[in-house]
């Protein structure tokens, strides 16, 4: 097994530091390295709106919170998401 896991910041107010992650391995090879690879998104049309308040939604692994301005994705695979608003505004244009 590998978890992958988020490192907090170390000081107070460091929320907005870059996101720092750890890999570990629960065998044998302590060393295991990850061949992370360049891949794109597919222009993949889906459905989004920008909520009015905080809501839940009830996604694939888990009921997810978004707060109010973010985005509720419905998904290639018919699934609902929540979306943050800043990932959303970096990740997607939206289409008339």
């Amino acid at each position: 097994m590998i978890r992958i896991k988020r490192v907090k910041p170390k000081h107070v107010g460091d929320d907005d530091a870059p996101l720092v992650y750890t890999i570990v391995a629960d065998n044998d090879d302590k060393n295991q390295v990850l061949d992370f690879r360049t891949a794109m998104k597919k222009p993949v049309p889906i459905q989004v709106c920008q909520m009015p308040c905080d809501f839940e939604v009830e996604t694939l692994e888990d009921t997810l919170k978004g707060k109010k301005n973010d985005w509720l994705m419905h998904g290639v695979v018919g699934e609902y998401y929540p979306c943050d608003n800043n990932v959303f505004q970096l990740s997607y244009d939206l289409q008339d």
